[in-house]
């Protein structure tokens, strides 16, 4: 083709038609010129589509993790009000100064007990490692970053708090007092050395008031980040939808 063209300009060189080489020469540029331009449309479209496409892969993934994190949070707030439920039924005993009994003591060795969610993150790692930028919807691209970075991360933090409490707090105290003894097969309770709960009262009446305060702001956390995923979950229902849809078009 680029021969072509060379043997058209020299034959209107040798014949001193220069007006019509120059006229020719434009035109020759200009078709190279649309041709780049062309060509560096089509290659935008080609990158356009493969962000489309790596977008609705990350999506979809994530999607599916947010729906698995959703099971989850709703497993672990349960687990966790059992506990609480359990404490209170042992704070109800040492306020009546009962004797603790095996069910009781049963109870006891629940109630500093808090059920940790993992969130499932490789999802979000993916598309952190790929740019945000490549979610086009801002609505849900911030909303991705602030169930992650802030609703979930939140959470990680007051089980650090507990955590903090339970192995510098509880536990020292407890073992001072308490023992671990069997109640049935495979099944504990911790009793007071003594079995006298009125020695131990005020101590262990503050621990599980603290213990119940930090397992209720745990758990007022795991709601609102669940109300957080289930919103982002049908958000990205809807995104993945319309991208699924604009493919087949």
């Amino acid at each position: 083709m680029i021969t072509f063209f060379r043997k058209i300009r020299q034959s209107l060189l040798l014949e001193g038609k220069t007006g019509k080489y120059l006229k020719y020469a434009i035109g020759e540029i200009l078709l190279v010129m649309i041709g780049i331009l062309l060509a560096l449309q089509v290659n935008n479209w080609n990158d356009s589509r493969k962000s489309r496409q790596i977008e609705y892969a990350l999506l979809t993934e994530l999607h599916k993790s947010i729906e698995e994190d959703i099971k989850n949070l709703n497993d672990v707030i349960h687990r966790n009000r059992s506990y609480i439920s359990s404490a209170k039924i042992v704070l109800n005993t040492i306020e009546n100064k009962e004797i603790v009994s095996d069910s009781v003591s049963y109870h006891l060795q629940r109630s500093f007990i808090v059920w940790r969610i993992y969130f499932k993150t490789s999802a979000y790692n993916n598309l952190e490692e790929y740019g945000f930028n490549l979610i086009k919807n801002d609505n849900t691209r911030k909303a991705i970053i602030s169930g992650y970075d802030g609703r979930a991360k939140f959470v990680d933090q007051l089980y650090e708090r507990y955590d903090e409490f339970l192995y510098n707090v509880v536990e020292p105290k407890l073992a001072e007092r308490f023992e671990f003894k069997e109640i049935g097969e495979k099944n504990f309770g911790l009793f007071p050395v003594d079995n006298d709960i009125e020695a131990d009262h005020h101590r262990l009446r503050y621990l599980l008031i603290k213990s119940i305060d930090l397992q209720n702001q745990i758990i007022g956390a795991q709601q609102r980040t669940l109300r957080v995923f289930d919103k982002l979950y049908e958000e990205l229902k809807t995104e993945i939808d319309q991208k699924s849809n604009h493919s087949k078009q």
